[in-house]
C-alpha cells in the first residue's frame, strides 16, 4: 500500500511538470504565431525596410523539447509501474479471498438457513395478513364476516340517507313558511279583492322541482342501453316527477324511493359518468326542491301561460296591487292577448287603476283607448306633405275629429267598422 502511494505521487509530480513543459511549449508556439502576424502586417505596409533588419529574434526549443519528451517518458513508467499494483494487488486479495471461503463455509451454511427461514415466515405472515392487507388470509375472513351483515348495515345506512333528505326537506319548507310570511299581505290583498277575486288570480308560496330530469340524465351515459338512455328517458323522469307533491314530506320519501328503485334496476357502475356518489349526493340532497312563489291567472301557473300572457298576468298583477299615485306608463300591453282576454281583466284592471293614477298608454287597440273610457287621446302620425314630419293632436273623444282619428286607426275606417257590425248581427236571435 505505501508502495503504491508512492508511486502515486511520484506519478502525480511527473505529470504536473510535464503539463508545465507543456504550457511552457505552448506560450512559445504563441509567441511565434504572433511574431509572424507581425511581420505578415510589417510587410503589407510595403515600406522600403524589412522587418529583419528592425526585429531580430532567436527562438531555440530543443532543450524544453527534450525535457518535456523527458518527462513524458517517466510518466509512461511510472503509469506502467502503477498498473501492474492493480494486478498484483487483484492476485492476493483472491488468495486472502479463497482462504477465507473456506474458513467462513460453515458459518455461510447456516446464514443462509436462516435466510431461508426468515423468508418462509415472511411468506406466511403476508399470506395471514390482517384486516387491513387486500388478498390476505385475514382480510378475506373478515370480508366473510362483513358481508354478511351487509344487508342489514346497508339498510341502515339507507334509511339514515332517507332521513338526512327528510331533515333537508324540512329545512326547504321553513324555507318556504318563511317566504309565505313574508309575501302574506300579497296574499292577504289578492284574497280579500273584489277584482283579483274575479279573475280568479292566485298568489302562494310552495315547493317547486325545478330540472331534476335534466340534470339526472346528465349523469347517465348516453352510448348504451336501456330505459335511462333512449331519446323518452326525459319523458320517463318527467311522469315519475308528476306523481308527487313536493310540499309533502311522504311524497318527496316515494319520490326518492321511485328513483332509487329505478336505479337498482342498473349496473349503476357502467351507466355514470363520473363518479357514482355525485348521482346520489344530487338525488338525495333535494337540490332540485326551491321554495317558489307562484302567481295564477284563471287556475294556470305563470310557467303555463305563453310569453304574451305572461306579461297580461303580471301588469294585471302590478295594476291590482301596487299602491303608488304617479303616472304610469304602459307600451302595447294588448300584444299577444286575445280581445277577450284584455276586455274581461286587463281593461277592468286599468279603469280601476286610473281612478288613483294617471296612466298613460301606447296601443293600436280599440279595447284599451275606448272600453278603458280616456278621458284623452293622442294621436301621434308622420305628415308626408310636411317633410315627414311627426305631429301630435289630441283630445276627447266626445270631439268630432278625435272620435273621427280613433274609428280609422283603431277600428279601421267607419265602413270597415260597420261591415264587422252587420256580420256580427247576421242571425243573431233577440
Amino acid at each position: 500500500m505505501i508502495k503504491k502511494k508512492k508511486y502515486e505521487n511520484l506519478y502525480k509530480e511527473t505529470s504536473d511538470l510535464a503539463a508545465k513543459y507543456e504550457q511552457a511549449l505552448k506560450q512559445i508556439e504563441n509567441f511565434e504565431n504572433r511574431v509572424n502576424t507581425a511581420k505578415t502586417a510589417f510587410d503589407n505596409l510595403e515600406l522600403p525596410v524589412f522587418f529583419s533588419d528592425v526585429v531580430k529574434i532567436k527562438i531555440d526549443k530543443s532543450k524544453l523539447e527534450l525535457k518535456a519528451a523527458e518527462s513524458i517518458q517517466e510518466k509512461t513508467k511510472l503509469f506502467a509501474s502503477l498498473e501492474e499494483v492493480p494486478a498484483l494487488r487483484k492476485n492476493l486479495d483472491k488468495e486472502l479471498a479463497d482462504l477465507t471461503e473456506k474458513l467462513n463455509q460453515p458459518q455461510k451454511e447456516y446464514q443462509e438457513y436462516e435466510r431461508k427461514l426468515a423468508e418462509w415466515h415472511a411468506k406466511e405472515s403476508e399470506i395471514i395478513g390482517d384486516e387491513s392487507k387486500i388478498d390476505s388470509l385475514k382480510y378475506f375472513e373478515n370480508l366473510i364476516d362483513s358481508l354478511i351483515g351487509l344487508p342489514i348495515q346497508l339498510k341502515i345506512l339507507k334509511e339514515d340517507r332517507r332521513k338526512k333528505s327528510i331533515e333537508i326537506f324540512n329545512k326547504i319548507v321553513e324555507l318556504r313558511d318563511i317566504y309565505r310570511t313574508l309575501y302574506k299581505a300579497v296574499q292577504d290583498f289578492i284574497e280579500n279583492d273584489e277584482l283579483a277575486n274575479k279573475f280568479d288570480l292566485e298568489f302562494d308560496v310552495s315547493i317547486i322541482e325545478r330540472s331534476f330530469a335534466e340534470k339526472f340524465l346528465s349523469f347517465i351515459k348516453q352510448n348504451v342501453g336501456g330505459k335511462l338512455y333512449h331519446s323518452g328517458s326525459k319523458g320517463l323522469i318527467d311522469e315519475l316527477i308528476e306523481k308527487f307533491n313536493f310540499n309533502e314530506a311522504g311524497d318527496v320519501t316515494a319520490f326518492l324511493n321511485e328513483i332509487e328503485n329505478l336505479l337498482e334496476g342498473e349496473n349503476v357502475e357502467d351507466i355514470i359518468k363520473g363518479q357514482v356518489t355525485d348521482l346520489y349526493n344530487y338525488i338525495f340532497s333535494l337540490d332540485y326542491l326551491k321554495p317558489t312563489y307562484q302567481l295564477k291567472l284563471f287556475g294556470k301557473g305563470i310557467e303555463q301561460l305563453s310569453p304574451g300572457e305572461r306579461g297580461h298576468l303580471l301588469l294585471v298583477f302590478y295594476l291590482l296591487v301596487d299602491i303608488d299615485d304617479r303616472p304610469l306608463i304602459i307600451d302595447q300591453p294588448e300584444g299577444n292577448l286575445d280581445g277577450q282576454s284584455i276586455y274581461e281583466t286587463l281593461v277592468l284592471a286599468i279603469k280601476r287603476a286610473k281612478k288613483d293614477r294617471q296612466i298613460i298608454i301606447v296601443t293600436h287597440n280599440p279595447n284599451l283607448a275606448v272600453v278603458c273610457d280616456s278621458e284623452q287621446f293622442i294621436h301621434a302620425f308622420i305628415d308626408r306633405k310636411d317633410g315627414h314630419a311627426v305631429k301630435y293632436s289630441s283630445g276627447a273623444l266626445e270631439e268630432s275629429d278625435v272620435k273621427k282619428v280613433v274609428i280609422d286607426k283603431l277600428e279601421g275606417t267607419p265602413p270597415a267598422f260597420d261591415n264587422r257590425k252587420s256580420k256580427y248581427s247576421f242571425g243573431v236571435q233577440n
